[in-house]
Formats: structure tokens, C-alpha cells, sequence
């Protein structure tokens, strides 16, 4: 079995209709996505996990012209949304490939800078090359690894999110972890631009990845 790790980056625009809203919003983070499916009605329906207040998500996602129906909840210090939504051209015929094709996606998906996503899709050899070859126009394909597939659930690292794993990286690189420790939170956040209390919210959710996987 294979896989292949590829970043799906739009022409233009951005590839989910909610992504360009919620990139530009201060108040939201998009995590990562764990699931997305393509319904019979031309509809998509996912499972969002967001960082924000529930309240003002809700806010954002009732003047969303795309927003069809959701609920947005909070759990274990992540907010998670489950939402139905009208899909942009390009989105809509990348989850018909996927149909077509039987791929499985070995999520989460991973936002990009861009407005894309980043994906490891998993199938035979002729599968994963078809599903590469055939992306639409609307897109830029970007491989970045393939080869036989491993199953993430015995890797704690790859469960984080993008955000997370790049906060746990820098942590480590500059002694966070070391006995005594070399730097604090707001070093951490000084070098990735962001808050103080950001870095330990996800050093916190990460470290309680790593506890639940590490733990029989």
C-alpha cells in the first residue's frame, strides 16, 4: 500500500469556501480538518477543529452565504464544528476524484499559508498516481514525500496539528524541555509571532497527545 503527502494550493482564491473568511478573521485559527465528504447533493459535510470563541464562530458561520447548517462545540480545550456546506468548483471536483478513485485520505488535512490544503492520501500505486494526475485545473498539485505506507496511530507526532507540531518543534529546539529550562513561553512566542498564552495552549494540547498515546 502507498501513500502519497501532497499540498493542494488554489489558483486562485481559496480552495473551501469558508478558508479565506476565517484565515483573514484575528479571532480564528483553522486547526486542521478531520473529515470531508463529498454528499449526493452536491453538498460537502466536515468535521473543522478551530481555535476562537464558540460564540463569535457561530456569529461568523450564520452570515456565511456557504453555511448550509452546522454545530459548533467545545472539547477538551479544542473547539470542533460539524458543518455542511456548499463547496467551491475546485473543492467539489477533488472530492469526486477521491470517490471515484476510492482513496483514502489519512487525515487530519492540514491548512496551508496559500488557502490549500495539505493531504496524505492512501491507495495501491495505480490509484495514488491516478488521483495526482488528475487534479483539476483550479489547482497547483505539490508532492512532497510518498512511499509504502505506516499507520499514524503508532506516531504521537503526526496526531498534531500543523500549528502544534510547529510550536513543540520550536520548544525543543531551543530548551524549553532541557533540565533547567533555556526559554519560556514568550521566547517561543516572540520566534513564531504569536501569544504567549497561544504557545501554551498548544503545548499543553500536544503534551496531552503524547500522554493518552503513551499511556496503555
Amino acid at each position: 500500500m502507498r501513500y502519497v503527502q501532497f499540498q493542494l494550493v488554489p489558483v486562485s482564491g481559496s480552495l473551501h469556501p469558508l478558508s479565506r473568511i476565517l484565515r483573514e478573521d484575528d479571532l480564528v485559527t483553522q486547526e486542521a480538518i478531520h473529515h470531508l465528504r463529498l454528499l449526493d447533493d452536491d453538498t460537502v459535510v466536515g468535521l473543522y477543529e478551530l481555535e476562537g470563541e464558540v460564540e463569535h464562530l457561530r456569529t461568523t458561520f450564520d452570515e456565511h452565504p456557504a453555511m448550509l447548517d452546522y454545530t459548533v462545540s467545545r472539547s477538551n480545550g479544542a473547539v470542533y464544528a460539524h458543518a455542511r456546506t456548499r463547496p467551491t468548483d475546485a473543492l467539489r471536483k477533488l472530492l469526486a476524484i477521491q470517490r471515484q478513485y476510492d482513496i483514502v485520505v489519512d487525515g487530519p488535512i492540514e491548512h496551508t499559508s496559500q488557502g490549500g490544503f495539505r493531504i496524505t492520501a492512501v491507495g495501491t500505486l495505480d490509484t495514488v498516481r491516478e488521483t495526482v494526475s488528475e487534479h483539476p485545473e483550479e489547482v497547483n498539485l505539490v508532492v512532497e514525500t510518498t512511499g509504502e505506507y505506516v499507520p499514524r496511530r503508532n506516531r504521537p507526532f503526526v496526531q498534531l496539528t500543523a500549528r502544534q507540531r510547529e510550536v513543540v518543534l520550536t520548544a525543543v529546539d531551543r530548551g524549553y524541555y532541557e533540565n533547567p529550562r533555556q526559554c519560556t513561553y514568550d521566547d517561543i512566542a516572540d520566534e513564531l509571532d504569536i501569544s504567549p498564552e497561544t504557545v501554551g495552549e498548544h503545548l499543553r494540547k500536544a503534551e496531552a497527545t503524547f500522554v493518552r498515546m503513551a499511556v496503555p
